[in-house]
């Protein structure tokens, strides 16, 4: 029944653009190989991308791993780097396994970004999504698709240069953030019945609140279309005979379709009558009764929220073709070019990397024009503190410091030197000062005794 639905989400997945910004730093050898200063490319859906930040790295490439599938037995050589931050940016060729493991691989190894070449020739790197493969919550750097062609040349450049020129070659990858005014607008999407999405809204929730006035969030329910499901599966989970908004229902059979949509509806309602509201329900029914729907309406009524209001507002959006509200969020739903829920757009930008709330965060935080004291700092939703930063110190900074403290050492021994060259000519002037004082002294004295007659 639903794999037409999932056929839908592979088919969005080709409108599904939020591309990676990387160009060739150095050097103008293989610069001169591309023809636009940036290379298409697009993030993964899994790794922490860091939003509103740049990394420089040089490029390695592995001939004896270059799938990335098998751990990296070698040592990296370090030596290179553009930029004071060792960055290594590791190339891997797509296939033969998931693309979260030959992130692992490279995260293992000590690289900071996953850099793979697409085996497909034609194919726009743009066009599409590398995702999780249920075991990517682990990995903490970024990864990125390249087209075959440009990987390719890089590829190339790496085996066929000289070492001394192959340890040059470097690139720039940009994490870029729309941040057009003090107020980051963004959209969550999922569905009542999905329970990541709802433990992600619970964990974004005090991140959320912290924000307070420079963010808009809203809601949207992910549904789906089933003309051509049966008779029988268009009466359990889609809400309309002709199968236009339908929803899969749970697994454990708790739940069918149309009961999903209809909470979909609920929450919906609730969010455009009751605004912040939305955020203690969803939570309420995440945390006391995810399948028991008379324990919902116990939560709406403890909550102070007019059942009759949310009920109209339901009706209200009815007409001959169906319920106006779904096929709004089922527009949006292809506007978004959605894949894959839950999932973020931020300011119009689809957020890539694993849904971590605190990653959502930061990734927000980069979105504003404005510096916020609770983005510039580490928050502890445990205890409700926020802890400065450490700052750590850059290679350069070491090399500065350890020369600095060689050249005070130096100095401070020139002058020790200087000092005690001073005090031993002193020293040594007082006592031929005082041997000449006696000399003459015993002279005077000579000269003044009478001479003895025995």
């Amino acid at each position: 029944m639903w794999l037409k639905a999932s056929g839908v989400a592979i088919f969005l997945s080709l409108f599904a653009v939020t591309s990676a910004s990387i160009w060739i730093y150095s050097p103008s050898e293989l610069k001169h190989k591309f023809s636009s200063s940036h290379i298409k490319s697009s993030y993964a859906n899994f790794g922490t991308i860091p939003y509103g930040s740049s990394m420089a790295g040089r490029l390695y490439y592995e001939p004896h791993n270059e799938f990335g599938c098998q751990p990296f037995d070698t040592q990296l050589d370090l030596e290179g780097d553009p930029d004071d931050d060792i960055s290594p940016m590791i190339i891997v060729k797509r296939g033969q396994c998931s693309f979260v493991k030959k992130a692992r691989n490279v995260q293992n190894w000590g690289g900071h970004l996953t850099v793979v070449v697409d085996d497909r020739k034609l194919e726009n790197p743009e066009r599409v999504i590398m995702m999780d493969d249920g075991t990517g919550g682990n990995i903490h750097i970024p990864t990125v698709l390249v087209g075959n062609e440009d990987g390719m040349k890089l590829i190339e450049f790496l085996e066929t240069s000289q070492p001394e020129v192959a340890k040059r070659a470097a690139m720039v990858a940009s994490f870029e953030m729309e941040h057009p005014d003090d107020r980051v607008e963004y959209d969550i999407w999922t569905s009542s019945a999905n329970e990541q999405g709802m433990a992600f809204i619970k964990a974004l929730y005090k991140y959320n609140k912290l924000l307070d006035k420079h963010v808009l969030m809203t809601p949207h329910y992910v549904v789906w279309s089933c003309r051509n499901c049966d008779r029988d599966s268009m009466e359990k989970d889609c809400i309309d005979p002709e199968g236009r908004y339908c929803a899969p229902p749970l697994a454990s059979g708790e739940l069918k379709g149309r009961d999903i949509l209809n909470e979909d509806l609920r929450q919906k309602c609730i969010y455009n009558l009751y605004g912040d509201k939305w955020w203690e329900y969803v939570i309420s029914i995440y945390e006391e009764c995810p399948t028991n729907m008379k324990c919902r309406d116990k939560i709406i009524k403890n909550m102070g929220i007019s059942s009759s209001k949310i009920e109209k507002c339901i009706l209200d959006n009815y007409d001959p073709s169906g319920s106006k509200l779904l096929k709004e969020e089922q527009d949006a739903w292809l506007v978004a070019g959605g894949a894959f829920y839950p999932s973020v757009v931020i300011n119009n930008r689809t957020y890539r990397g694993n849904m971590d709330a605190e990653l959502v965060f930061k990734s927000i935080c980069a979105g504003l024009n404005v510096t916020l004291d609770v983005c510039s700092y580490d928050y502890d939703v445990n205890t409700g503190t926020i802890k400065a930063k450490s700052s750590g110190m850059s290679k350069k900074s070491i090399w500065l410091l350890v020369i600095g403290l060689v050249l005070l050492n130096v100095l401070l021994i020139y002058c020790y030197r200087r000092y005690t060259k001073k005090e031993m000519k002193e020293e040594m002037q007082l006592q031929i000062n005082s041997a000449v004082t006696q000399y003459f002294a015993l002279t005077d004295a000579t000269k003044d005794r009478k001479p003895l007659v025995g």
